[in-house]
């Protein structure tokens, strides 16, 4: 049938969810070359629509047959595809995209998601918004942590206590052991710390 949903995309837009619902299929045909050839009505397609496909076989129309489809218009989404409680962290097998109601407010990539933890419980088919995640922390309150500044070509380093907890990409306020000065950084991979003050405020 991927003919039909070739045909019905062309007219409706290459981005819409079309969804074959049942396929009429005609009587016996002759064996040989087949083709099949969708006939879309004229004008705005409906939906649901039913849509006649001529069966050619060697170049002769032999019958039609009547493919129901509808037409799911929308906007790409980020939608579970599956339950998903509280807490979990999210992965690929999850997650899917495909096309949601104009307004539902939804992630668009799954690059947004993937890693990040539900705020609450969703069941499957729900729509992603980014105020139902959370980033995992990798920082936690207390926890030791390395220290970095650059500034051009120079980078120095010490040892800091983290005073909340952070994930990658988030900022944390930073006790600098060696001073007792709070600095502000962002997490990066493997708890690393780098701060957003010049080398003499992060590191003295």
């Amino acid at each position: 049938m991927e003919a039909v949903l070739g045909a019905v995309r062309a007219r409706v837009g290459q981005d819409e969810d079309v969804r074959i619902l049942s396929v009429g299929l005609p009587g016996p045909v002759p064996r040989g070359r087949l083709e099949l050839r969708p006939r879309l009505p004229h004008g705005a397609l409906p939906s649901p629509a039913t849509v006649p496909v001529e069966v050619w076989v060697e170049g002769r129309r032999e019958d039609t047959a009547w493919v129901r489809v509808e037409v799911f218009r929308g906007r790409p989404a980020v939608v579970l595809r599956r339950d998903v409680a509280r807490g979990e962290v999210l992965t690929a097998d999850d997650l899917e995209v495909r096309a949601a109601p104009t307004g539902a407010g939804g992630l668009t990539s799954l690059e947004e998601a993937l890693g990040k933890r539900l705020r609450r419980s969703l069941r499957a088919g729900a729509v992603i918004s980014p105020r139902d995640l959370e980033v995992v922390p990798v920082v936690g309150r207390g926890d030791l942590v390395r220290v970095v500044a650059r500034v051009g070509g120079v980078t120095a380093s010490t040892l800091g206590k983290a005073l909340g907890s952070a994930g990658v990409g988030e900022t944390v306020q930073v006790e600098n052991l060696s001073s007792g000065r709070t600095v502000a950084g962002v997490v990066r991979d493997g708890g690393l710390v780098e701060v957003v003050a010049g080398l003499r405020e992060a590191v003295r």
